[in-house]
């Protein structure tokens, strides 16, 4: 296998399983507190600030903090490296906590 080749292989191997690291935390983190607050102490905070928002804009902040200096190791255009920071990383991340925090309201805090 060719150097360059290796090198992206690599990089690519490292920005999975960084993200695969930092989405279960993330989750998992989210999701216990957001059950603490709301749920145990019954924090009066909007539904739709605590379920869509912080997610999203949490996502976007780890995103920027943790992946984005893999991306920039990974030597792919400027436009897929662009794409790839600012809406796949961070869009995966908040959205998927976003939903699965309505899932797990509908089917258990009630």
């Amino acid at each position: 296998m060719p150097a360059q080749r290796k090198f992206f292989t690599d990089s690519f191997l490292k920005l999975l399983t960084t993200y695969t690291i930092v989405f279960i935390v993330f989750y998992t983190l989210y999701t216990a507190l957001n059950w603490f607050l709301i749920v145990r102490l019954h924090v009066p905070v909007s539904g739709e600030l605590v379920d869509f928002w912080i997610p999203c804009i949490l996502g976007f902040i780890i995103s920027y903090f943790y992946l984005t200096p893999i991306v920039k190791r990974l030597k792919i255009r400027k436009n897929a490296a662009s794409a790839l920071n600012w809406f796949i990383l961070p869009v995966t991340l908040g959205l998927a906590v976003t939903f699965s925090q309505n899932y797990y309201k509908d089917r258990s805090y009630s």
